[in-house]
C-alpha cells in the first residue's frame, strides 16, 4: 500500500534542484570539454612532449575527472606560454564546465 503518491521525477526535485541533465547530452559536453582541453594542448605543442597527460584526459571517465585534470594543464601552460597565457586558455576551458559539476568547484 503506498502512502504518499509523488510526483517527483528525480530525487533532483525533492530538494529544489534542477534536473540533472541528459545522459547523452552530458556526454557529448564531456566529449566537447575533452576535445577543447586537446585543442588548448596543441596550440602550445604540448600535446606530443606530455603524452600521458593526453592519456589522462581522453580516458578521463567524466566531467569530474576532467575537472581536476586542469591543474596539471595550467602548469604545463604556464610553463610553456606564461601565467597571464595559461589562465586565459583555462578560463574558456572553466566556462564549458557549467551546469556538469556541483556549485562548490
Amino acid at each position: 500500500m503506498r502512502w504518499h503518491k509523488t510526483t517527483l521525477k528525480s530525487i533532483y526535485g525533492l530538494f529544489g534542484q534542477a534536473a540533472a541533465p541528459a545522459k547523452a547530452s552530458t556526454e557529448l559536453r564531456v566529449q566537447e570539454i575533452r576535445l577543447a582541453m586537446f585543442e588548448a594542448l596543441a596550440q602550445a605543442g604540448l600535446d606530443s612532449r606530455h603524452p600521458h597527460l593526453v592519456w589522462r584526459i581522453q580516458y578521463a571517465d567524466d566531467a569530474f575527472a576532467l575537472w581536476h585534470l586542469r591543474s596539471d594543464m595550467m602548469s604545463l601552460l604556464a610553463a610553456e606560454l606564461g601565467e597571464a597565457q595559461a589562465w586565459h586558455a583555462m578560463d574558456r576551458l572553466t566556462d564549458r564546465f557549467q551546469g556538469l559539476l556541483p556549485r562548490q568547484l
